[in-house]
């Protein structure tokens, strides 16, 4: 998952957060407890705070956005709020996360944020900060509805060559879809494969790109595409891909120009002797 960093220090304060991710089940009303550590990479003392946002994503790229303080957010108390950390120095911070008895079942999306000021610059204050993601489950009934909306392959397929899945949940719980592609011969035999999964969030629509598994030789392939879709069984399909390596491409491409060639030389004196 990715790092985080608000906009914009010219000189960042160098904090960092571990764990990146966390994902924890709770019982509503039983309060359970985690850590994370925070720590300053400068040769400068500096003030750190702690604060839980709520986040979600704006579109199919997963890009993140984050709210003001929410009943969710209050989910969370930290040991301490506030601290000064030496050049090079790290500090523990135990946080509680405490969801209500009356907390629906289902996930919920977190981001504890360790930041600090850098200060005044034509009377804008600049702040630096990272995040640990915090995905919860409320333990209860919840449900990992997934459903494949689109799925993008290449007909040719050589180096670098990607697809690419629409993949939503809409249920009320994130799962991670697992999914894999193989290549098979015109004989049936698997050839490659190639596996990765994602974290798909409820009520979101996720683009998954993965690369195409790679043959050893140049030909004609069964790629079979299957998708873990949660709750729901998996999705995919197959198609037929022509394999073609970027050095037979050139090769191609150098034998079609020496031909061209050597049309050209064989027709320009039969059309100046005509002429």
């Amino acid at each position: 998952m990715p790092a985080f960093a608000t906009m914009a220090p010219t000189k960042p304060l160098g904090l960092t957060i571990t764990p990146a991710t966390v994902q924890i089940t709770v019982d509503p009303g039983t309060p359970a407890t985690r850590a994370l550590t925070v720590t300053n990479n400068t040769k400068n003392a500096v003030t750190v705070s702690l604060v839980a946002e709520q986040f979600n994503v704006t579109d199919v790229d997963y890009d993140y956005s984050f709210s003001a303080p929410t009943d969710v957010t209050k989910w969370v108390s930290f040991n301490t709020n506030n601290f000064i950390l030496g050049a090079s120095q790290s500090q523990q911070v135990v946080y509680t996360l405490a969801a209500p008895k009356t907390a629906e079942p289902g996930g919920k999306y977190l981001s504890l944020f360790a930041q600090t000021s850098q200060g005044q610059a034509s009377g804008i204050t600049t702040v630096s900060r990272v995040g640990e993601l915090l995905y919860i489950t409320v333990a209860g009934k919840a449900s990992q509805t997934g459903s494949l909306d689109k799925l993008t392959t290449p007909r040719f397929i050589s180096q670098n060559t990607k697809w690419q899945a629409l993949i939503s949940d809409k249920g009320t719980l994130h799962f991670d879809s697992r999914w894999r592609v193989t290549l098979q011969s015109v004989f049936g035999g698997v050839v490659t494969a190639t596996t990765g999964d994602s974290l798909i969030l409820p009520k979101t629509t996720k683009a998954v790109n993965g690369d195409m598994p790679l043959p050893e030789g140049p030909g004609i392939y069964k790629a079979t595409f299957t998708i873990g879709l949660g709750d729901t069984p998996a999705a995919g399909g197959s198609i037929y891909v022509f394999y073609i390596p970027m050095w037979l491409r050139w090769a191609l491409l150098g034998i079609a120009a020496s031909l061209v060639g050597i049309l050209l030389r064989w027709l320009v004196p039969r059309y100046k002797r005509r002429s």
